[in-house]
């Protein structure tokens, strides 16, 4: 783990979901049915849905196209509770869709927000090995960003880590400058402009249910999408976007298949005191341990001028349950009895057999001894 000059001061914890510490933040609503014709319809108002609808409008400025979300305001789930961090694309494997889409993707952010005057920072990200062990990965990670053509890259010493942030400590760092941060809830909500300023429908409030294919395979093909409360809307084409619950609505009737099943994990980071905000100016974060699919735990600035440490992964007992207290058995059961859930806790927390019985062991984590010196400047926690 990354190694700090930390505070003695004891602070206090809290456990707050993400929605009480923002405000949120709404569109306006209106009321389709059964009336409502349209070229396109995108289900979920989250970022990728007001992306989508947004190129399909800028593109093909004459379609009809509108976004149907189940909350009152857009960007509410995904979009909004996240860390905000811009990445530059040094993670992934050289040539791949996910190297090109990240570069590029840091690129058009930072325009898109210049042009739109969304605010956001290029605080950087330091990338740093604390143990030789660790020497090798980052070696690899700096060869990849270079492949990726990630600007800017650079790999500092000891020193060269003090003078980015004087409380860290590392025998080497990668340096990606443009790395930043933002609030993609606000980019969300510019997107969701674009998308009436091109003359698209929002819809608000709009809680999907099921749909209906009519007259599949004819031209004259369209497709019924219904709401719990009995709206209807039809469109020609669907294009789902709806986030945790994608597979609902992939097999709800489009004849989608069952797999993949969406598990919910929940990451809680822990947050600085106000007093120590300066603690750290950049994102800082470990070389990642390539037996996890996660990048460790890391510093965080955001935009809502926080400093988060974290996040870890905790199944979660509702797909959007952002409080350890909020449970669906209706969306849980489906889950813990899904092989592949079954199969990772096996994996994560190990087990010993005694005859018939199974015994789990919760494996020890290396960095477990840091736990008291982190404590002494952490003020509480956010749920996501």
């Amino acid at each position: 783990m990354m190694r700090f000059r930390l505070p003695q001061k004891v602070g206090r914890q809290r456990c707050q979901s993400v929605s009480r510490m923002t405000r949120s933040l709404t569109s306006s609503s209106s009321s389709p049915n059964g009336g409502t014709d349209l070229d396109v319809a995108v289900i979920g108002g989250g970022i990728i849905g007001c992306a989508t609808a947004r190129e399909m409008l800028s593109r093909r400025p004459n379609l009809k196209v509108g976004i149907f979300e189940k909350e009152q305001g857009l960007g509410m789930h995904q979009t909004r509770n996240n860390s905000g961090v811009v990445h530059a694309g040094m993670y992934y494997k050289p040539g791949s869709m996910k190297a090109r889409f990240c570069v590029e993707g840091m690129r058009k952010m930072y325009e898109y927000c210049d042009a739109k005057k969304i605010p956001y920072r290029k605080n950087g990200k330091l990338i740093m090995a604390v143990e030789e062990h660790e020497l090798p990965g980052l070696e690899a990670i700096y060869e990849r960003g270079n492949e990726n053509g990630v600007p800017g890259l650079e790999m500092v010493d000891a020193d060269g880590i003090q003078q980015l942030e004087p409380n860290a400590r590392g025998l080497k760092a990668v340096w990606s400058p443009e790395t930043g941060i933002v609030d993609f809830q606000k980019v969300c909500l510019s997107y969701a402009e674009d998308v009436r300023a091109g003359g698209g429908e929002i819809h608000t409030g709009f809680h999907f249910k099921n749909l209906e294919v009519e007259n599949a395979g004819q031209s004259t093909e369209r497709i019924r999408i219904f709401a719990d409360d009995g709206r209807e809307v039809s469109a020609k084409r669907v294009i789902t976007c709806a986030g945790l619950h994608s597979d609902y609505v992939a097999k709800s009737g489009a004849g989608g298949s069952a797999d993949p099943h969406i598990t919910p994990f929940r990451g809680a980071w822990l947050t600085v005191k106000e007093e120590y905000l300066d603690l750290v100016k950049t994102n800082i974060y470990p070389v990642p341990d390539p037996r996890f699919p996660f990048l460790g735990v890391h510093f965080t600035p955001t935009m809502r001028n926080e400093l988060l440490l974290g996040p870890n992964a905790t199944l979660a007992f509702q797909r959007e349950g952002y409080r350890y207290r909020n449970i669906n058995l209706r969306e849980l059961l489906p889950t813990l009895m899904h092989p592949g859930v079954q199969k990772v806790y096996i994996y994560a927390y190990g087990y010993e057999e005694d005859g018939g019985t199974i015994n789990f062991a919760r494996q020890e984590h290396r960095d477990c001894k840091n736990h008291l010196s982190i404590g002494n400047y952490l003020d509480g926690q956010r749920c996501y």
